[in-house]
């Protein structure tokens, strides 16, 4: 694989209690794909069961919370080089 992530992944603190020996292994491990979304597309619905990180190469992307009489609320924004969905991916929870 190759180490185009690995600086986002690095100050994720996702390897944060990993010996540096070991980082090339485990980035090798790592089940890496890209994806890219056009503008205003969502990624993950609520309910959805999340199975992997994300790290943004290029843009921005939102998450909000969406109610049933239509008011929205922005939650967080992730700009580039950003990791988002750790969380949820790991505790292997729906989004809710």
């Amino acid at each position: 694989m190759s180490v185009k992530y690995l600086e986002c992944i690095l100050k994720s603190g996702l390897l944060y209690y990993v010996d540096r020996s070991e980082y090339a292994v485990l980035i090798d491990q790592m089940d890496i794909s890209e994806r890219k979304y056009p503008k205003g597309d969502t990624i993950f619905y609520e309910g959805d069961t999340i199975k992997r990180i994300c790290i943004i190469e290029k843009g921005s992307v939102r998450s909000e919370k969406n109610y049933a009489d239509g008011e929205v609320h922005i939650l967080n924004v992730f700009e580039e080089n950003s990791i988002f969905a750790l969380e949820i991916a790991l505790s292997q929870r729906p989004v809710q």
